[in-house]
């Protein structure tokens, strides 16, 4: 049995708050809430999807530790500080960490947690996030080497694979669906 993560909230036309509450707070409770029902399952898994923005964040980020640590009510006073748009990219990298964390506390117990990391894919959110001309912009300059934007089905099809039987030894992965952007930007990093 599989459990796919997909909340993401952009963070531009939502309140800070809110972003980080659906984004991280919201999967990591499903993810700690749901992952008792799943042992002794066939094959479990927890696929979340993260984004490219994680690596905007620093690993060493006082709010990252916060985050992981699950004080709400202090990440959001101090996310409010942080500002319009920075919830997404600290949301998807504490969620990004979390993967790493459960994967290895859950391998005993057989659930396998990896995470699907797409670069800029064309969604009802990317879409209407391309509708401002001043996000456009900054959207349009991240452009994949491949040259196009990634599809929900590319995107599906990973995830699919992730929660196959194929995948069955994969745990604590992140698999980057992003056009060679990261490859790009962090060649020495892999």
């Amino acid at each position: 049995d599989s459990l796919v993560l997909s909340a993401g909230l952009s963070g531009v036309t939502e309140p800070v708050d809110t972003t980080l509450a659906v984004n991280y707070f919201g999967s990591s409770e499903l993810m700690e809430g749901l992952h008792g029902a799943m042992v002794g399952r066939k094959n479990p898994c927890i696929v979340c999807l993260v984004s490219t923005s994680c690596r905007f964040v620093a690993n060493d980020d006082p709010l990252i530790e916060k985050l992981l640590e699950g004080d709400e009510e202090e990440c959001m006073a101090l996310i409010r500080e942080k500002g319009h748009g920075s919830a997404y990219p600290y949301s998807k990298h504490a969620l990004a960490r979390l993967v790493r964390i459960k994967a290895s506390e859950w391998a005993s117990k057989g659930i396998r947690v990896t995470a699907c990391v797409p670069g800029m894919t064309m969604t009802p959110m990317v879409e209407s996030l391309m509708e401002d001309d001043s996000v456009r912009e900054i959207m349009e300059a991240m452009q994949a080497p491949l040259g196009r934007k990634g599809t929900a089905e590319e995107m599906a099809g990973v995830i699919g694979f992730l929660c196959s039987d194929a995948a069955s030894f994969i745990s604590g992965t992140m698999i980057w669906v992003d056009g060679a952007q990261d490859a790009r930007d962090n060649p020495g990093i892999y």
